[in-house]
């Protein structure tokens, strides 16, 4: 009923809006966590209330949302009744000139542990590290901690781990090729200056010497990204308080990474290497008091619990797909689409968006982010598409003779503008006052005075 109302509204109503997009699916033991997009066309100055319907499997719920500018974020937390291991929904928004785009679908699996693994040397890094990637009363959530020599000869398995946090000096042999198949799959591993020396590198990076503090002084860290990163600003605009952190000893960052912090001196402190579909972050110093207040939290908990975070969703990653994507997942399989959304039908069902199920799984199929995305074609590729129609063109040479045109024209219309001025403060100057003619009057009889 709700979604009737919401089709007969956009119709008296024209609303500008680009569905919701789905970011990232996450369960959390009996919650469901979504990330979310909303998007909308044309002015972005005045405030628009947008109704959001939310369908878990099988029921839905409506609320509004107030965009206030030209896209919003936001995160939805959908507690989850029963005990099915799987399921899915989609989110929908007011019928508009696209009905293709006003539609996100979801699916889930069965919870999972969030696990991450510390590897370094028992000490304050160390031990810092495991608390925030871990905290009380975060559930579901674990870490543990073990040595290097440990992790190199296999004693720590990666296929169930979300997160490394690494204080050791970096990786090399059977360990190095271990961390760079977890990153290709989809792991998130942060890796923190150590205090001994390395001769090795790690997916063209190293460290550089150890550097101190001048007497009485800090490396304070000047700048950041605050919309991307695990420093970035929160949904709602919170910033990290990232200014708060000193240190009084720090490594450089030696090689090509994107650098997303910087200490005051523009030494890059925290820098990232994309492998694979996971992500690397070097980070110039460590959380060790005798290294920097970096374990007081206002940096390192947002740092660790985004890394882990991310790390987390390669286990819901396989329950979302662009369409037209060659899954994997799909190969071989028969699929059967399962959602009730009643939306665009007719085309192939390769090209359709919604839920399907491949056997015990299921995925959801959106389409692909570049949807939303205005592009641009070049003048060569018009030709063919547009081949046997008349078209024309708006170009700058056209806009050229329009201002040439003007250009002849307005010295006319300036001096017919002078002359009418002219001609209207003549027609406006006082006239001559005549004096009255009376025939009887003369200097000796003049004229009576009435």
């Amino acid at each position: 009923m709700a979604t009737r109302d919401h089709r007969l509204l956009a119709r008296l109503v024209r609303i500008p809006v680009k569905a919701a997009r789905t970011i990232s699916v996450r369960r959390a033991d009996d919650e469901l966590i979504l990330e979310l997009e909303v998007r909308r066309n044309g002015d972005a100055q005045t405030p628009l209330e947008i109704p959001l319907t939310t369908h878990l499997n099988g029921a839905s719920s409506t609320e509004s949302l107030s965009l206030a500018g030209q896209e919003m974020r936001l995160v939805k937390t959908l507690p989850l009744v029963g005990e099915d291991d799987n399921g899915f929904g989609w989110l929908s928004l007011p019928g508009d000139g696209n009905p293709r785009d006003n539609v996100a679908f979801f699916a889930y699996g069965p919870a999972r542990p969030v696990t991450s693994l510390v590897v370094g040397a028992s000490g304050e890094a160390a031990d810092y590290l495991a608390l925030a990637a871990a905290p009380d009363g975060f559930a579901g959530q674990s870490s543990s901690t073990v040595v290097p020599d440990a992790f190199a000869s296999g004693g720590a398995p990666l296929t169930e781990t979300a997160a490394v946090f690494w204080t050791a000096p970096l990786p090399a042999g059977p360990a190095a090729e271990e961390l760079r198949r977890f990153l290709e799959d989809g792991g998130q591993a942060a890796f923190f200056a150590p205090e001994a020396d390395g001769d090795n590198a790690f997916l063209g990076l190293d460290w550089g010497p150890t550097e101190d503090a001048r007497r009485d002084e800090y490396f304070i860290l000047d700048s950041w990204d605050r919309a991307d990163g695990p420093l970035r600003d929160g949904i709602d605009g919170t910033p990290i308080p990232a200014e708060r952190l000193r240190a009084i000893k720090r490594r450089t960052i030696d090689g090509e990474a994107a650098v997303l912090a910087r200490w005051d001196d523009t030494e890059p402190f925290l820098a990232r290497r994309v492998v694979g579909r996971g992500t690397a972050w070097f980070v110039g110093s460590r959380p060790d008091y005798r290294w920097s207040n970096l374990a007081d939290g206002d940096v390192l908990l947002p740092l660790a619990q985004r890394t882990v975070i991310a790390g987390a969703g390669r286990f819901d990653s396989g329950h979302l797909e662009p369409v037209g994507s060659p899954s994997p997942s799909l190969a071989g399989r028969p699929r059967e689409r399962i959602d009730r959304y009643e939306g665009v039908r007719e085309a192939e069902e390769r090209h359709l968006a919604g839920v399907y199920r491949a056997n015990d799984r299921l995925i959801a199929f959106n389409r692909p982010p570049e949807e939303d995305l205005a592009g641009a074609v070049e003048r060569e590729r018009l030709d063919p598409l547009f081949e046997g129609l008349r078209f024309s063109f708006f170009e700058d040479a056209d806009n050229t003779a329009r201002e040439n045109v003007s250009r002849a024209i307005w010295p006319a219309f300036l001096i017919a503008m002078l002359f009418f001025l002219i001609s209207e403060a003549l027609l406006c100057l006082p006239r001559k006052a005549r004096e009255a003619y009376h025939p009887s009057a003369s200097p000796r009889n003049p004229a009576p005075t009435v």
